[in-house]
């Protein structure tokens, strides 16, 4: 038998330990699934991961500033309040880190949606929908509108009279 904590975190945390064959068993499932994935899925499940990973990061650091806080507190350190500070920014840079995957995310999303609006034929800002149109300035055809511009320029003539200009 084998320690397995790194190749499975389930049995590690369960107190299980699995033999070698069981161990290989599934890590030849994990590179099975692995290697069925296409390159969108693959991204996906690593965007998971990440985002997964960080979030824990992110709340087991705060757990730690409250313990820390306290500690500092307590004692009145300097030190403690300049590794509290510390952790604090580490806390902030992941979330900071954590906002970025997600908007990373959606920018992909929504270039794959635009990709395919492409592929379709439709343009990419189009949603499918109508257009509401709150208040109308004209209602009627092209032709109709260049016509009344048209009508509307001849009957606006302006005369100039021209003065000559004395000469000094």
């Amino acid at each position: 038998m084998t320690d397995n904590s790194l190749d499975n975190p389930l049995a590690s945390a369960l107190g299980i330990v699995l033999s070698e064959d069981q161990a290989e068993s599934d890590n030849e499932k994990k590179r099975a699934v692995a290697a069925s994935l296409t390159p969108e899925a693959k991204q996906n499940v690593d965007g998971d991961f990440a985002r997964e990973t960080l979030y824990e990061m992110i709340q087991k650091s705060n757990e730690g500033i409250e313990e820390l806080l306290t500690i500092a507190k307590q004692t009145s350190s300097a030190r403690h309040f300049e590794v509290l500070a510390q952790l604090i920014n580490g806390n902030a840079t992941m979330a900071e880190k954590l906002v970025k995957i997600n908007n990373d995310r959606l920018i992909i999303a929504n270039n794959a949606i635009n990709l395919e609006r492409n592929k379709t034929g439709q343009s990419p800002g189009k949603t499918g929908a109508s257009p509401t149109i709150g208040t109308a300035v004209f209602v009627g055809t092209t032709d109709q509108l260049l016509s009344m511009i048209r009508e509307s320029q001849e009957k606006q003539v302006i005369e100039v009279e021209s003065k000559p200009v004395d000469e000094e």
